[in-house]
Parts: C-alpha cells; structure tokens; sequence
C-alpha cells in the first residue's frame, strides 16, 4: 500500500502560498461541503471526499485563530476557512 502524498501549493482559488501550515479536507460531509464551496475551486467540484483529503490542502492563513488549537498545529473539527478568500467570478 503507498501513501499518496497531496499538493504542496494551496488549493483555494488565486492563493499561490506554498509555505506554512497545511490542513487536509475534512472526512465530514457537511464540513466537506463547505471547504469546497469556501476554495472555489472547479476541480473539486467532482471529487470524493478522499480524493480531495488525499491530494489537496488548504493553508492555514486561511483560518480565523478561533478556529486553531493552542499550542498545536490542528485545528478543531467545526474549522472552515474564511480568510483571504477570493471567489470565482461568475
């Protein structure tokens, strides 16, 4: 069995950043949802949920401190990202 390894680069539209934190989609349907929807981007749209965790991350300058546990670098499970968003013009 390998390990598929995901992007080193932020999948949130127009974010370029390929340092910091990275934080995996969430296994949680509902929570899946929004991550999609909050990134933008159209290549997720048709994804599974462990299509998305195993090859895409979000960077952590994309989460209110609210949202990050102290003195770790997780998050808690109701995280989304809201910060620096910039969505697809329709």
């Amino acid at each position: 069995m390998h390990c598929i390894m995901p992007s080193q680069t932020c999948v949130v539209n127009n974010c370029k950043s390929r340092k910091g934190i990275k934080h995996r989609f969430p296994k949680d349907p509902h929570l899946f949802d929004i991550w999609v929807s909050k990134c933008s981007k159209k290549k997720l749209n048709n994804l599974s949920i462990m299509e998305a965790y195993e090859k895409y991350v979000v960077y952590d300058m994309h989460f209110e401190p609210k949202f990050k546990i102290l003195g770790t670098k997780r998050l808690h499970k109701e995280a989304t990202p809201s910060l620096c968003i910039y969505s697809l013009r329709r």
